[in-house]
């Protein structure tokens, strides 16, 4: 899971494909999924609302060699108040 507050690039990729996260300053978190292929992100406790931020998955994906690498489109997210 990689994400950073505001989208750039875009920056192609070696497995195709272009990451529209800056590489310099993205932030990078490693999770697994579970059998259906859904994954947690916790958000930090005490990020204020309205924040936005960018994100992208990148992902093992067997049919995409040489590197068996694949992402997802960019996507946005605001946080809210429940």
């Amino acid at each position: 899971f990689c994400y950073d507050l505001c989208p750039s690039g875009p920056f192609p990729m070696p497995w195709g494909g272009d990451l529209f996260l800056d590489p310099a300053t993205l932030g990078v978190f490693i999770t697994a999924t579970d059998a259906l292929g859904n994954a947690d992100v916790t958000i930090p406790p005490g990020a204020p609302a309205g924040v936005q931020f960018s994100s992208q998955w990148v992902y093992g994906h067997p049919g995409n060699p040489p590197f068996f690498i694949s992402h997802t489109p960019l996507m946005e997210t605001t946080i809210g108040l429940l």
